[in-house]
């Protein structure tokens, strides 16, 4: 049957905004639904129905985590990791600065080397405080790494900025990655196992909810 079942990513993307309470029973009847869609109208159908659902609900949830303080906590999270991730790589470049000169290619290459490592604890640190926080991670050193680029112009190698943008907020993700999958209740938390639907007696049909 996992020919009829939603992308995984699909479900574990809209599990992320979601509450452990309400995660089980909404995203159950989503993927209930689909399965019933892909059998008789086909996946691509279905595939369509199950992301104009979750488009439409998203601003609803979204709202509904912001006024409960969720994204704050997340946030501090953030910080947190990217803080450490500031703090090794300033030690890696006053190391490194004793050894090369911040002008050759190997300098540039080393550094990488530092960054990405350095980008998988932050992730790992951020997961560990929040499960969801290394995604926040991730987008937020991509956000920096553009702004980065805008302000020092051609002090660094546009190649080494470009490959830091790619490589960061990836190694971000595998850090986050690790961590909630050292901890089977995380995993659920983030949305990482997919949730079967509940059985409902006399409840509402999630055609209704279409």
């Amino acid at each position: 049957m996992k020919h009829t079942e939603p992308h995984r990513w699909a479900t574990w993307f809209f599990g992320m905004f979601l509450r452990q309470r309400d995660k089980e029973m909404l995203l159950g009847d989503l993927i209930e639904e689909h399965v019933l869609l892909a059998s008789t109208l086909g996946r691509h159908h279905a595939s369509r129905w199950y992301w104009n659902q979750m488009v439409r609900s998203a601003p609803s949830v979204l709202w509904a985590n912001i006024r409960r303080g969720v994204w704050l906590r997340t946030l501090g999270a953030v910080l947190v990791g990217y803080l450490v991730v500031a703090l090794l790589v300033i030690a890696g470049d006053l190391a490194m600065s004793r050894l090369l000169r911040a002008s050759t290619l190997s300098y540039s290459f080393v550094s990488l080397a530092v960054a990405i490592p350095a980008m998988m604890l932050g992730g790992y640190l951020a997961a560990w405080i929040r499960p969801r926080a290394a995604i926040g991670l991730a987008i937020f050193s991509a956000v920096m790494g553009g702004v980065s680029i805008a302000l020092t112009g051609d002090r660094a190698p546009l190649w080494y900025q470009i490959a830091l943008i790619i490589t960061g907020p990836l190694a971000a993700l595998a850090g986050g990655l690790i961590r909630i999958r050292q901890d089977p209740a995380r995993a659920r938390f983030a949305g990482l196992q997919t949730p079967t639907s509940p059985a409902r007696k006399g409840g509402v049909s999630p055609r209704g909810k279409k």
